[in-house]
């Protein structure tokens, strides 16, 4: 009967260290697919914030587009006065675009930083007729400069729409 119970310890023995090693081992799988899931998490965060930032931009292009597009109506009307104002809010935004755009590409960066100087230039010309006494002239000109500058920014505009919840992170548009 001793040895019974001698052989059932080591046997008991035996089967609580079988039992803890599949418990470690059970613990060691689930410590490294919780740690796949918050990789994952994290991964999927990232993606969220960087499409937000996408969000953010597209709706300053909006609203650049569309003071463009007022601008260039107050042009047609000749309220110069009431322009110079436009022309630094459109510089402004453009500016904000170019910072905080992230998946901007040199070129469009450089289209950008074209737009605000030639916004400027605008804004000059105009300031530099009023205060002459007279209206700017080659309305039609500038007109056609703020159409192109347009055309250029749906353009990129596009660009950011489409590289919304795309799989690959850091994803330059080109």
């Amino acid at each position: 009967m001793v040895i019974f119970m001698y052989n059932l310890a080591e046997y008991s023995s035996i089967a609580g260290l079988l039992v803890a090693f599949a418990g470690f081992t059970i613990t060691i799988k689930n410590i490294k697919k919780t740690n796949k899931l918050a990789k994952e998490a994290n991964e999927t965060g990232k993606k969220v914030r960087k499409d937000m930032q996408r969000l953010d931009t597209m709706s300053y292009f909006s609203t650049a587009i569309s003071v463009m597009n007022e601008i260039k109506q107050l042009q047609r009307n000749e309220e110069w006065r009431l322009l110079l104002n436009r022309y630094a809010e459109i510089r402004n935004l453009l500016i904000t675009i170019k910072k905080n755009s992230p998946d901007l590409n040199e070129e469009q960066e450089i289209s950008i930083q074209k737009a605000i100087q030639e916004f400027k230039n605008i804004e000059k010309y105009v300031e530099k007729s009023i205060s002459n006494g007279t209206n700017p002239e080659k309305t039609y000109n500038i007109n056609k400069k703020i159409s192109d500058i347009i055309d250029d920014l749906k353009d990129i505009l596009e660009k950011i729409r489409n590289k919304i919840g795309m799989e690959q992170e850091d994803v330059q548009i080109s």
